[in-house]
């Protein structure tokens, strides 16, 4: 479920530690975080959020390699 990225902050984040408006867009654009971007404002997925641990960085391909 999308939820707008102050409704994320409020829920997952203690009031210190909360990410800016633009840190969330990046965090969407650079594929880190699930979520959407429309008419500027982020939304969150928040399922992503409950299942991931760090959110930094781009989300390892996790497919086995059966091959390799």
């Amino acid at each position: 479920m999308l939820k707008k990225w102050t409704q994320t902050n409020k829920q997952w984040f203690a009031p210190d530690s909360r990410l800016s408006k633009a840190q969330w867009s990046q965090l969407i654009i650079d594929g880190c975080v699930q979520g959407k971007i429309i008419g500027g404002i982020p939304f969150i997925e928040e399922d992503h959020i409950a299942g991931n641990i760090i959110l930094d960085q781009t989300p390892a391909n996790d497919s086995l390699d059966l091959l390799g």
